[in-house]
């Protein structure tokens, strides 16, 4: 039985890839009127490449998703994976936290461990076994935190 599941769209992430696409197509345009007639074949396919590219990534990190049951933590981004799973024997403490803007979206390492993040600077920080660290985003920290904290009391 899951006890908590929450999932959290990357807005920001999204908005900066139809940004740089946007911009990569108009650049790519641009060029390509004054560029010599036999480059203009390699100058249109950047577009579609860096479309093809950004909705790869899009699609992978566009979302996080963390789901709680009786034995593990799961944090999965867009389909599924990447994901990283912390069985909740492992959780000796969970706090609310607030990240620094540059440690950025997606899977990172950072002073205080390895951080999941999708969007915003919220985080919860799980102290594991063997004095390590993980992090992970959301966009309800509170609610995270009481709920993996109440999954841990009860798992072991």
């Amino acid at each position: 039985m899951i006890s908590y599941s929450h999932r959290q769209p990357g807005f920001f992430l999204w908005l900066t890839m139809i940004v740089a696409a946007v911009f990569i197509f108009s650049v790519t345009k641009l060029m390509s009127g004054e560029a010599p007639p036999d480059s203009r074949v390699i100058l249109r396919w950047i577009p579609l490449a860096t479309a093809a590219v950004l909705l790869v990534i899009g699609w992978l990190f566009g979302s996080l998703t963390v789901t709680i049951d009786e034995e593990k933590i799961v944090a999965a981004f867009g389909p599924g994976w990447p994901r990283k799973t912390v069985r909740l024997a492992s959780v000796h403490g969970v706090r609310p936290v607030r990240n620094s803007w540059w440690y950025g979206w997606g899977i990172r390492y950072t002073p205080h461990g390895w951080l999941y993040n999708v969007s915003g600077l919220d985080a919860v920080e799980l102290e594991l076994t063997g004095g390590r660290s993980l992090r992970i985003g959301t966009d309800e920290p509170a609610k995270l935190a009481a709920a993996i904290a109440a999954a841990a009391g009860t798992a072991g």
